[in-house]
């Protein structure tokens, strides 16, 4: 009996340590069809934008909320065409979130150079969460990403940042936050990635495939241990009994 409830407890510990990253939220930006026939973008209602798998949300902070044509859509946050780099399977290559330089400020500067794009989500049992993205871009489009986090929205945490002019080609952006105790477990967190460094009004950065993932959160082996002793314990009794 002891060798058995043994070799279930090292079994049930060596499956709990090895559980695999599951997916919280991803945003694939395949939806971005406006009502005219072959146009993309993005409208005011599409934000907040919902997560096409998994549950979260992205807005926009601080940009050119210009709109025009003939959809009412944003004249600098365009959807260009996206990629399967770091989609999930079975994803095709669609749209992108793309956002532009924006016009001249007024003061030497583009109306969405400091633009925030914030994802929030809810990480209950979840810990050691990674957020990525596939990302290319334009010589003259925003040159500083500043990747932040935040437990009320308001405050954010610089976490890390990728500077340089980004290239034509997709390549993978990610952040591992598994040392990050605050984003763990909570009913809501956000993450910001913040441009600048624009110099035209057209010059961009696409994201597609934004992906958060985390490891589902299992109990400390040692509360595992007493409950199943405790079970075994309790069984053994009830046996006891009714052999009389």
């Amino acid at each position: 009996m002891k060798i058995r409830i043994l070799t279930f407890l090292c079994a049930s510990m060596l499956l709990a340590s090895s559980a695999p990253a599951a997916l919280i939220a991803y945003w694939d930006q395949n939806s971005n069809d406006l009502p005219t026939p072959g146009q993309f973008g993005f409208v005011p209602a599409d934000f907040p934008q919902p997560a096409d798998q998994g549950a979260g949300t992205i807005t926009l902070a601080n940009f050119d909320t210009t709109t025009g044509g003939a959809d009412g859509a944003y004249t600098f946050i365009p959807s260009f065409a996206g990629t399967t780099v770091n989609a999930q399977p079975s994803i095709v290559a669609g749209g992108s979130l793309s956002p532009q330089g924006g016009a001249d400020n007024g003061s030497g500067g583009l109306t969405n150079n400091g633009m925030s794009i914030i994802m929030a989500v809810d990480t209950t049992g979840y810990e050691d969460i990674l957020v990525s993205w596939a990302q290319r871009g334009t010589a003259t489009g925003f040159s500083n990403r500043q990747f932040a986090y935040s437990t009320d929205g308001v405050s954010y945490t610089d976490f890390g940042s990728d500077t340089g002019a980004l290239g034509s080609t997709f390549l993978v952006k990610s952040y591992d936050l598994s040392a990050i105790a605050a984003v763990e477990n909570s009913s809501t967190v956000y993450f910001s990635i913040t441009l600048d460094g624009a110099t035209s009004s057209t010059g961009n950065n696409r994201f597609d495939n934004i992906t958060i993932e985390g490891t589902p959160t299992i109990p400390e082996p040692g509360s595992v241990i007493l409950t199943l002793l405790s079970l075994a314990s309790a069984g053994a009794v009830s046996m006891r009994s009714r052999l009389g």
